[in-house]
């Protein structure tokens, strides 16, 4: 029984102990980036230009918490392509573990979306691919294709395993099932969306 206890008491301080670290990472990537964190998970990522008020064109973020293995960039060169990205990321924005954020052009997030694991969002593709077209070469070779914006709206929730790709645009108030597929749709009205490629399922 008192080995049970202090497994307890150990297991409670470790959660304590990583939930200060989270936090303190959090504060580090404020100090550091000018966004604003509230808790970070191990091996986050992050490729975005430093936030400055005075040069607030590139990207614009409010409070975030991110899980574990995230990864969010803004592609600003991409062999020998130059972008300028724009990422708008709102207020109270959750990301489970294993999320990937990329953007080339425009990608919103609004406030208060809850994104689960293993979830891609991004407004562009590693080329564009044809089938009459008689050239095959790596992917990471071709330029960057098939750019357009991503907007998604207040109060969405982002189910796992969701992809997110260019053209789309969500309203408030959507849930986009997990496994989905979301490409170049556009929903004005709060719904369900889900499948392969992703539809309307249902209207709330």
């Amino acid at each position: 029984m008192l080995v049970y206890i202090l497994r307890l008491k150990l297991n409670l301080i470790i959660s304590l102990l990583s939930k200060v670290r989270r936090k303190l990472k959090a504060k580090f990537l404020v100090l550091l980036s000018g966004y604003d964190f509230k808790m970070v998970g191990k091996n986050f990522k992050l490729n975005v230009k430093p936030y400055s008020a005075k040069n607030n064109t590139s990207s614009k973020w409010g409070s975030m918490r991110v899980g574990d293995n995230c990864w969010i960039e803004a592609v600003y060169n991409y062999g020998d392509e130059k972008f300028e990205p724009y990422l708008y990321i709102g207020d109270r924005i959750c990301l489970s573990d294993n999320v990937h954020i990329s953007c080339v052009s425009c990608l919103i997030l609004e406030n208060d979306i809850l994104i689960g694991s293993k979830v891609y969002i991004g407004d562009h593709s590693h080329g564009s691919y044809k089938v009459c077209s008689p050239e095959i070469e790596p992917p990471a070779n071709k330029p960057l294709g098939d750019i357009a914006p991503i907007k998604i709206g207040n109060c969405c929730w982002i189910g796992d395993n969701a992809v997110i790709l260019a053209g789309s645009e969500i309203c408030d108030g959507c849930v986009i099932a997990a496994n989905s597929v979301v490409k170049d749709l556009k929903v004005d009205k709060p719904c369900l969306i889900g499948g392969v490629p992703a539809k309307v399922i249902k209207v709330f």
